[in-house]
């Protein structure tokens, strides 16, 4: 069973509407005035992270502005220190390339008592490329006018 566990979250945004259906950490995106909607566009900007599986309509529990979580929601392989963007699927995915948004970063990954691999990641959101240090550098954003960890 999916899980999305917030060891350290950071805020937990309860506003507003979901356009079609989400399901549980699967990434979302504003798409207008307090509407948000699945993000399957790795060059969108993101908002957050679904805290569970919501209806069209509804309102929707949003996971935002940075944290550490656990979870089993992404796709392919994630190694620890991998920047991690949002997949075709909506879900967290590692292959970041330049103008795509970095959504957060894998810490750690680990198989769990069922074996299915668990990922602890930091979130966070810079869009990897737009610096041609981060090109030659990777981790390094060259902004110190903010933190490295910046929320979806």
């Amino acid at each position: 069973m999916a899980f999305i566990n917030p060891n350290h979250r950071g805020l937990a945004y309860g506003d507003g509407y979901l356009q079609g259906d989400g399901q549980l950490g699967q990434v979302v995106r504003i798409v207008g005035n307090d509407l948000f909607a699945v993000n399957t566009t790795p060059t969108a900007k993101s908002f957050g992270i679904l805290i569970k599986d919501y209806k069209n309509g509804e309102m929707p529990g949003i996971y935002c502005m940075g944290g550490v979580y656990e979870t089993d929601v992404f796709e392919g392989t994630v190694n620890p220190g991998d920047d991690l963007k949002v997949s075709a699927n909506g879900k967290l995915t590692a292959g970041v390339q330049a103008g795509e948004e970095v959504i957060a970063r894998a810490v750690s990954v680990s198989s769990g008592n069922d074996q299915v691999p668990d990922a602890h990641l930091i979130t966070g959101g810079k869009r990897y490329g737009d610096d041609p240090h981060e090109r030659a550098q990777p981790g390094i954003h060259g902004d110190d006018s903010a933190p490295d960890v910046r929320g979806a």
